[in-house]
């Protein structure tokens, strides 16, 4: 059996029976052991650089890893995406002007992390100042913390902001399905939020629904959403599956997959999602909309990561062009 080491000190072959022992002794998986990797490189590239030979070694020996206990593709969500939406549309959620602020909160969230497709530490980031409203309110560009150090640099970085498309038509005019549009939804949470007397000195966009906490965390994040998917279902006289439960990369893995279905192009997938390759997007999130047909098909437009996508549509998505 591979002996347990000091990984901080370890030459290349030192650091593959690391790596071997958490994977046939410990059983770690693929994705854990990636993560320990790039963990470790990222210590001893300023430490002890391994040299290429080592680096290939280690990349061949990641291969076999992966080939013999691939990654689990994750399950469907056990709630439907088309049925949240179509009851976001509805009381107590609208008329938006004059829903109570917990309902307008929950919907802004809920569209805002739909339409960017972001992490949730990057929703967690974003702040008020900066953000801004294009001509004919087409796009609102909303900005991370700049102190905040993203999962990855590629696509969205500290200083790039995420950009949510509006649900207009290209006279400008917001279209008759403007009742799940994200830009909407933002420019009245923040004019109902934008008080200094509730912001209190917070910059953060979203904030606990508790007046007296700082700032939302992680688990407030998830919170929300949960509640913003139970009272949109509320609203539509429908109770979730007794085993509801929702994983923090459930909205992420739709949009991009809806997104997909609904003829973006593979490059501003891997742009927006901020993956390096293909790979990750294709294998642990890219999942078939065919089972939420019935409910997202009939929706009309709807704001996805980059794009303005008509499901069921074989007519092409507006795109950024950057």
């Amino acid at each position: 059996m591979p002996r347990q080491i000091d990984p901080v000190c370890s030459t290349g072959p030192q650091l593959a029976d690391f790596f071997i022992y958490l994977f046939s002794v410990k059983g770690l998986s693929y994705s854990t052991l990636r993560g320990y990797k790039a963990s470790l490189l990222s210590v001893l590239s300023r430490t002890n650089p391994l040299s290429q030979y080592d680096k290939d070694a280690l990349s061949g020996l990641f291969q076999t890893f992966q080939a013999e206990r691939p990654a689990k593709p994750r399950a469907m969500p056990l709630w439907d995406l088309g049925l949240v939406l179509e009851g976001l549309k509805r009381p107590p959620f609208e008329p938006i002007r004059h829903s109570d602020l917990r309902f307008l909160s929950l919907k802004t969230l809920f569209l805002i992390t739909l339409a960017s497709g972001a992490r949730r530490g990057e929703v967690l980031a974003l702040i008020r100042p900066g953000i801004k409203f294009t001509t004919g309110r087409e796009e609102a560009l909303v900005f991370p913390d700049p102190k905040f150090i993203p999962k990855t640099r590629r696509g969205i970085s500290s200083g790039r902001p995420f950009v949510i498309r509006s649900l207009t038509n290209h006279t400008g005019k917001e279209s008759t399905d403007r009742l799940l549009c994200p830009v909407r939804a933002l420019r009245v949470f923040l004019r109902k939020t934008g008080k200094p007397a509730f912001l209190k000195g917070r910059d953060r966009l979203f904030l606990p629904l508790d007046e007296n906490k700082a700032d939302l965390t992680a688990h407030g994040h998830k919170s929300q959403l949960i509640a913003a998917i139970k009272e949109a279902y509320a609203a539509m006289d429908l109770r979730l599956a007794s085993d509801f439960s929702l994983r923090m990369h459930d909205t992420r893995m739709l949009a991009f997959s809806l997104a997909s279905a609904s003829g973006v192009s593979l490059e501003s997938i891997l742009t927006s999602g901020s993956w390096k390759s293909h790979t990750t997007f294709t294998n642990s999130y890219l999942r078939t909309m065919a089972v939420y047909a019935d409910s997202l098909y009939s929706l009309g437009p709807l704001s996805l990561p980059g794009s303005v996508v008509q499901p069921g549509s074989h007519s092409l998505p507006r795109t950024s062009n950057e």
